[in-house]
C-alpha cells in the first residue's frame, strides 16, 4: 500500500463526493474535497495535493479543463478522471493529462487500487 497523501476530490454530485471520501479515508488518506472545478484549483494553490480524482462532467469549470490547468500547475501531480458519460470524455481526459480513468459508477475496490497504483508509480519519480 501506497504511503499517505492528500487526496483531492472534485465531483458536483455530493452523494460521490462522500462515498470517495468514505474510501479514501478508509486508507488512511487526508482528503480534500471540492464541488467543481474552480474551488479545486483554488485549493490546488493552497494544499498541493498528492493526487487529484475529478469528475469531468461538472458546471464552472469541467474536468477535462481542470486537468489541463493542474498538468500546467504540477505536471507531477497524478490526476485520476472520472464519469459516466461516455468513453469519449474518459479518453478527452487522459488527452488532458489524468494518469487514470474510471467509469463511473465507481466500486469501492476499483478506486482503492487505482489510488494505491497511481499513488505508488508517483513515489517512483
Amino acid at each position: 500500500m501506497a504511503r499517505m497523501a492528500t487526496v483531492l476530490v472534485v465531483d458536483d454530485d455530493p452523494q460521490a463526493r462522500a462515498l470517495l471520501q468514505a474510501t479514501l479515508l478508509e486508507l488512511g488518506h487526508k482528503v480534500l474535497l471540492a464541488p467543481d472545478g474552480e474551488v479545486a484549483l483554488a485549493l490546488c494553490y493552497q494544499a498541493s495535493p498528492d493526487l487529484v480524482i475529478t469528475d469531468l462532467v461538472m458546471p464552472v469549470l469541467n474536468g477535462v479543463l481542470l486537468i489541463e490547468h493542474l498538468t500546467n500547475l504540477d505536471p507531477l501531480t497524478p490526476i485520476i478522471g472520472i464519469s459516466g458519460k461516455g468513453q469519449g470524455q474518459l479518453h478527452r481526459a487522459k488527452e488532458a493529462g489524468a494518469v487514470g480513468v474510471l467509469r463511473k459508477p465507481i466500486d469501492r475496490v476499483q478506486i482503492m487500487n487505482e489510488v494505491d497504483r497511481v499513488l505508488a508509480m508517483k513515489e517512483r519519480f
